[in-house]
């Protein structure tokens, strides 16, 4: 098995339909199973998102591209 580089994980988004994906997967412990810890942050607007990407501050996102 290989391990992940990072085992927790804060992904960033915006509370659209389209977030669904993430948070099913975290709910039904999609993440869990594969080892690692994900911290789901509601961000308030794309560009929070976007900066906080960009900072390193998120080490993922559900958004626009």
């Amino acid at each position: 098995m290989i391990t992940p580089e990072k085992t927790i994980l804060s992904i960033g988004f915006i509370p659209l339909t389209d977030s669904a994906p993430l948070i099913v997967a975290k709910e039904l412990g999609f993440f869990q199973r594969w080892g690692l810890d994900v911290q789901l942050k509601k961000q308030n607007s794309w560009a929070t998102l976007r900066d906080k990407l960009h900072a390193g501050i998120l080490d993922g996102a559900h958004m626009l591209a």
